[in-house]
């Protein structure tokens, strides 16, 4: 991992740099989880239920040896080839390859090091094959003792608690995938933005593709600045519904689709957005600048105008629209 690090500074700065410039290790980890939760969550959920799955019936037939899972699918993630991690208390290390000869897995023991390299005389190593590649750390009741031994078995969830867990995310898949009458707002959100993938803009302009792609580009620029305005929200994914109701007339085309659904700061936000481009342009009669300038979220129109512009990029990953309009119901809840 510590040569990929300096491969992508080199790659992205040109230099490695010292180990103080670049992020650390579980910077990294944290980072590439956050991305995992919001790009491929259902792939992610089910690696991460597999995993756990395979590690609860390996723990069953070990039950009588206080079986932990640690590491990564106890913290509810894994990396593709990444190994499961058991940790299993008992007098010998025959103790263990007997159970595992008794259920028939296959494993290869495995030479046991402490993390400062040196033999580990507490612990023996086993691989066992499967579809997750397991590693089995034996712990050594005879060398367990005192702070080490209440350490050791804090460490990680046991089968009972790794089964409770599993039940309560099923219960919350079930409950999720159940049919739902869906917020009326929301549905007719959905109707609106959904035609938007099939308007095709000019490419001069919008070289990044359909409409719909690119508000969610704008979106997705919104809730980076302002993940708790709903309102602002509701401007930056809606301000071109319209382009699928009156092409040359759009803007009014949207503020009256969304009439009866949304703010009146929202339409605002949506209103007077083409002014806000001319305000960046320097297009903007006197008037018209005072007038928008006076307004208390004039800034934000502003920022609203730069984020459309922003968003026209090719190939940027945003999120789907089904997760974006469940992000601004759960925040319609909070709100009120």
């Amino acid at each position: 991992m510590a040569k990929a690090r300096a491969r992508a500074a080199m790659r992205l700065v040109r230099e490695t740099g010292s180990d103080r410039d670049l992020p650390s290790f579980s910077e990294i980890e944290n980072q590439v989880q956050q991305l995992s939760r919001v790009f491929e969550p259902h792939l992610r959920r089910t690696r991460v239920r597999d995993a756990q799955m395979a590690a609860l019936d390996l723990m069953r037939s070990l039950s009588e040896f206080s079986p932990r899972l640690v590491g990564d699918p106890a913290f509810g993630y894994i990396y593709r080839g990444r190994e499961i991690r058991l940790e299993v208390t008992a007098n010998s290390a025959e103790e263990i390859h007997k159970a595992l000869k008794k259920s028939k897995i296959a494993f290869v023991e495995r030479k046991s090091c402490s993390k400062s390299g040196l033999p580990d005389e507490g612990a023996v190593m086993l691989s066992l094959q499967g579809r997750f590649p397991v590693l089995l750390k034996v712990l050594l009741a005879a060398d367990i003792h005192g702070e080490e031994a209440r350490s050791a078995s804090a460490g990680g969830i046991g089968p009972d608690a790794l089964e409770s867990l599993l039940r309560k995310e099923q219960t919350a898949v079930e409950q999720a995938s159940a049919p739902k009458a869906a917020a009326g707002p929301i549905l007719q959100f959905r109707k609106l933005l959904a035609a938007l993938e099939h308007v095709q803009q000019d490419n001069r302009t919008h070289p990044e593709g359909d409409a719909l792609y690119h508000s969610l580009q704008v979106f997705e620029l919104a809730w980076q600045a302002y993940p708790y305005d709903e309102e602002f929200l509701l401007a930056a994914l809606l301000h071109d519904v319209g382009k699928a109701i009156d092409p040359r007339d759009h803007v009014n085309a949207t503020v009256r689709a969304i009439e009866n659904c949304t703010s009146p700061r929202t339409r605002w936000f949506i209103e007077n957005l083409p002014l806000a481009r001319q305000w960046l342009d320097g297009t903007a009669g006197r008037r018209l600048r005072a007038r928008l300038e006076a307004h208390p979220d004039f800034e934000q129109l502003v920022e609203l105008a730069r984020m459309d512009r922003k968003g026209r990029k090719i190939g940027v990953p945003v999120r789907d629209l089904e997760f974006v309009l469940g992000e601004l119901e759960r925040l319609d809840q909070e709100n009120n």
